[in-house]
C-alpha cells in the first residue's frame, strides 16, 4: 500500500507540473527563466537562459533550442533583440522597451521573481505598449487644451474643489 500511495502521489506531482507547464507557455506574456551565474565571491557575472515559454519565441523570432541552457553574454552577441535581458537579480521590477523580430519598439513592464531553486529567477514580461500610447495622446491631448486656455482673450483660473480650492491652472490673461 505504501508503494501505490507513493506512486498516486508521484503521479499527482506530475499532472501538477504538466499543468503549470500549459499555463506558462500558454499564457501571452512573455515569460524567460534563468540562471545567475557568480564568480567565486558571489557577484553575478552572466545568466544563462533555463526557459521560455512560447509568446517568447514568438514575439523575438528566436526558437526555444537555439538558447536554453546558453549564456547570456554569447546569446546576446547572436540576438541583439536579447538586450533586455541582463544579469541583474531579482527587485529589479522596471518598464522596459523590447523591440521584436520586425525591429518594432513595444512597452513593457518587466517583473523578476525567485525561482524555487537557489540562483534561479523568473521573469515576466507584459506588454503595455497600448496604455503608454493612451497616456501619450493624453498628455498631448492636455497640452492642446492649455494651449487653448492660454490664448483665450479673456481671463480663465481653475482651482481644485477637493484641495481647499488651490489654483492649479491660470492662463496668461489672468497673470
Amino acid at each position: 500500500t505504501i508503494n501505490r500511495i507513493k506512486k498516486s502521489q508521484e503521479e499527482k506531482e506530475q499532472q501538477l507540473s504538466s499543468r503549470y507547464k500549459a499555463l506558462i507557455n500558454n499564457m501571452p506574456i512573455i515569460y524567460f527563466q534563468k540562471q545567475l551565474l557568480k564568480d567565486k565571491d558571489g557577484r553575478i557575472i552572466n545568466s544563462k537562459i533555463l526557459d521560455v515559454n512560447h509568446a517568447f519565441e514568438e514575439y523575438l523570432g528566436i526558437d526555444k533550442e537555439d538558447i536554453i541552457g546558453k549564456e547570456l553574454d554569447m546569446l546576446q552577441m547572436r540576438y541583439p533583440q536579447l538586450k533586455f535581458i541582463n544579469k541583474q537579480n531579482i527587485g529589479t521590477n522596471k518598464s522596459i522597451i523590447i523591440p521584436n523580430q520586425n525591429n518594432e519598439k513595444r512597452y513593457f513592464d518587466k517583473m523578476m521573481f525567485p525561482g524555487i531553486e537557489e540562483g534561479v529567477v523568473d521573469v515576466f514580461c507584459i506588454d503595455k505598449t497600448d496604455s503608454h500610447k493612451i497616456l501619450l495622446h493624453a498628455e498631448d491631448h492636455l497640452r492642446s487644451l492649455e494651449s487653448i486656455l492660454d490664448n483665450l482673450p479673456i481671463a480663465a483660473k481653475v482651482k481644485d474643489v477637493n484641495d481647499d480650492f488651490k489654483y492649479v491652472f491660470w492662463n496668461k490673461k489672468a497673470e
